[in-house]
């Protein structure tokens, strides 16, 4: 399930009060990881499940391409997780390479948020571009033609 070019960096749990709405909730979670590709410069393969009723929470993976791995762990002790997501229940973890796969089996039991039958486009697997290269700026993102749907980030 893994792709190429990509090495695995982070698991990721945020949890929201109960009783959150889905929708602001899920927009709160695509803005903190935007915040997480803006802050490491980095782009960020994201997959995405959880459980959008009363009990709001998301399990995130996040894989990195292979050539900008260095960037990522040099720049993630800049991020501050709990800052970004204060006063919710956060869950941030490096990647443990000991459980394989298991955090894709443990999601892949999670709801993909759903609509007619067919996962929304937000929670396919997506790279989240930090448009920090000239050639990201100019939409020539060498991200966006791995059959992934690239988000274009604007700074909020």
């Amino acid at each position: 399930m893994l792709y190429d070019g990509y090495t695995p960096k982070l698991w990721i749990t945020l949890t929201e009060k109960n009783g959150t709405c889905p929708i602001k909730g899920m927009e709160r979670v695509s803005k903190f990881l935007r915040e997480l590709s803006f802050t490491t410069k980095s782009h960020l393969l994201i997959f995405r499940a959880g459980d959008y009723g009363y009990n709001f929470h998301e399990h995130i993976i996040v894989l990195v391409p292979n050539t900008e791995t260095d960037r990522f762990d040099e720049r993630l002790p800049r991020f501050r997780p709990s800052a970004r997501w204060s006063h919710r229940h956060l869950n941030f973890q490096k990647w443990d390479t000991s459980y394989g796969n298991g955090a894709f089996i443990y999601q892949d039991n999670h709801i993909n948020w759903r609509s007619g039958g067919k996962i929304l486009p937000a929670f396919e697997p997506s790279v989240i571009c930090p448009k920090v290269f000239r050639r990201c700026r100019n939409n020539k993102c060498e991200h966006s033609n791995h059959g992934i749907r690239r988000t274009v980030n604007h700074k909020p």
